[in-house]
């Protein structure tokens, strides 16, 4: 014989505890929110502690002094084997910092331009650099590969002028000497090698130009380039 279930008559009352203890969907439901709300409730909390600790920490920077330790920039670098470094690390756009000056001084072996130049060096600068004329093979890089900083402080092309990289302005004042006329001549030679001219006066106002060239880049890696860093004492 078959029970008969009879609902309430009335909308709003109750369902029979015989129907609700018998939903198995109804209370694995309610199982699920029970656990679900216990859940935000403990992140909830979570994200107070969270809060609360983030507010402790940002008024303990606000009142702790700051002991920051000095920028690599504010040490002072007295190595003078930093001469001995071939220029064209000064020129590649780096930021020049003491950290900079002391990697290269650590590996100086690697960093020294070679003790004689011949003219497949200046060809594999070349290649190397990917120069577009003779200018900028040799100005901007030949001569900053192939010389160091020492070979190049205090002199240009053809000598003469006025140096004053030795100290404080107007305290330290000397003619400038010509750098290694044996480099320069094998640079030249290898630049007309690589860069031909059709003819003589062709070649002379060309060289012209490297060598304006030359002094104003060599001007401005000591004068401005280096000069500017204060921690850096070379004496330059």
């Amino acid at each position: 014989m078959v029970s008969v279930i009879s609902f309430p008559a009335t909308i709003g009352q109750s369902l029979p505890t015989a129907v609700t203890d018998t939903c198995n969907g109804c209370t694995e439901m309610k199982a699920t929110i029970d656990v679900l709300q216990t859940t935000v409730g403990a992140l909830q909390e979570t994200v107070v502690a969270l809060n609360k600790r983030v507010d402790e920490l940002t008024t303990q920077k606000s009142t702790t002094p700051s002991r920051r330790p000095a920028a690599p920039e504010d040490e002072i670098f007295e190595d003078r084997r930093l001469l001995r470094v071939k220029a064209a690390a000064f020129v590649t756009g780096r930021p020049l910092s003491s950290h900079m000056c002391k990697r290269l001084v650590l590996h100086i072996y690697d960093n020294e331009p070679p003790s004689s130049v011949h003219y497949d060096d200046v060809k594999a600068i070349n290649e190397r650099r990917e120069c577009r004329d003779a200018p900028t093979l040799s100005s901007k890089w030949a001569v900053f590969e192939l010389f160091a900083l020492q070979e190049l402080a205090g002199r240009n092309c053809l000598g003469g002028g006025h140096d004053s990289t030795g100290g404080l302005a107007g305290t330290h004042v000397e003619n400038k000497k010509p750098f290694d006329e044996l480099k320069m001549d094998v640079i030249k030679n290898a630049v007309f090698n690589i860069y031909p001219h059709q003819n003589a006066a062709l070649q002379k106002g060309t060289w012209a130009k490297c060598v304006d060239k030359i002094n104003t880049d060599v001007r401005y890696l000591f004068k401005e380039r280096l000069k500017k860093h204060e921690w850096l004492k070379l004496g330059l």
